[in-house]
């Protein structure tokens, strides 16, 4: 239950940064509407120091929401 209650959170964090990004860019695929003021904004909705801090945090939650999938994954091919 643990490792459901972090995916849970962690699937939280990634649908507010999904969310402001399709509201505030026009394309959240080009580097032009990633401004300072934005990767500010991005950081203080998510309740982050800095946005350099928010990167580093999805990068360790990607880590574990892989993680996650290939142990469900493993258990999943064992029935």
């Amino acid at each position: 239950m643990p490792q459901g209650v972090r995916l849970a959170e962690i699937h939280t964090l990634y649908s507010t940064v999904l969310q402001v990004m399709s509201a505030a860019l026009a394309d959240p695929f080009k580097d032009e509407g990633w401004t300072d003021a934005f990767r500010d904004l991005l950081a203080q909705l998510t309740n982050t120091p800095s946005f350099t801090r928010l990167c580093d945090d999805l990068d360790e939650m990607r880590a574990e929401v892989s993680t996650a999938s290939a142990a469900w994954y493993e258990r999943a091919r064992g029935l």
